[in-house]
């Protein structure tokens, strides 16, 4: 489980994808990389993730060439149509490009609690039957105490301010073709991502989170924010599908942007106490 470094911010460039059964270029329509490719194609220098914390934005070009080459490199990890790819993480802009390239190689994100611990994790992990873990480094010890009891779990990557195995292995493979060709494989109708690993959850599909989006931004639009540049905050946490999905498809519409906020701050421990009043004499 090694970091490795993260590829020099590639020229932009983007796999175009191809869905068997809707119109992509429809308000609503199509799956994750073919959103993602239009709104390349509408605003490729515009800014389309900020991630406060991290210090990095990426414009519409630079985050789908990064998504590209992380999918490039599942796929050189062999992951399959329909296999489940688990994210274990903060909110962070990382948690979205994982998102992306799960989708464009067919895969299904799941999204585990971050809050839950080991014992959360354990429970997501043998119920979603995942295969593939990516998590920050940070939380790697708690990955090896669940390990033995995940059988399912054949590979986890780290990824943070070194980037992961993956990623430079789509750098290596460099062929956005094998991309395209399993996008012609996709539907609108196929899983995407499953929430937090609940089995019982029906798993969400591409038409379900690019609809979900559009109905976003028609209520933004409803309340009068629809030309607002700033874009909306990540309120929910990137690591979710929803926060990816409803957030960065819906700004994707109009070339707005997702600022990932920093996590909150501590609480400031209270003021120290002072004397003790003096007793009545």
């Amino acid at each position: 489980m090694n970091a490795s470094s993260r590829p020099p911010n590639p020229a932009a460039s983007s796999s175009s994808s191809v869905s068997a059964d809707d119109d992509a270029s429809a308000p609503g329509g199509g799956t994750l990389g073919e959103r993602l490719d239009l709104a390349v194609e509408r605003f490729p220098e515009r800014e389309a993730l900020v991630d406060v914390a991290g210090g990095r934005s990426w414009t519409w070009a630079e985050f789908a060439r990064y998504v590209e080459l992380l999918a490039l490199g599942l796929l050189g990890k062999a992951v399959a149509k329909g296999e489940r790819v688990g994210v274990w993480a903060p909110n962070c802009g990382d948690c979205a490009l994982i998102q992306f390239a799960v989708a464009r190689v067919g895969a299904v994100l799941v999204s585990v609690d971050p809050s839950g611990g080991a014992a959360g994790l354990r429970e997501a992990l043998q119920r979603s039957g995942t295969e593939i873990l990516f998590t920050v480094e940070a939380y790697e010890d708690h990955v090896e105490e669940v390990w033995d009891d995940c059988p399912e779990l054949r590979d986890v990557f780290p990824f943070g301010d070194g980037w992961s195995e993956p990623m430079d292995l789509g750098l290596q493979i460099g062929d956005p073709r094998r991309v395209a060709e399993r996008e012609a494989e996709l539907s609108a109708e196929d899983p995407v991502a499953v929430p937090y690993g609940t089995a019982e959850t029906e798993p969400l599909t591409h038409r379900d989170l690019v609809n979900g989006a559009h109905a976003l931004v028609g209520k933004a639009e409803d309340a009068g924010a629809g030309a607002a540049r700033g874009g909306p905050l990540a309120e929910l946490p990137l690591s979710h599908p929803l926060g990816t999905a409803l957030e960065l498809l819906a700004a994707a519409e109009h070339g707005d942007r997702v600022v990932v906020p920093p996590p909150p701050s501590p609480p400031s421990p209270p003021p120290p106490a002072g004397p003790a009043p003096l007793a009545d004499q």
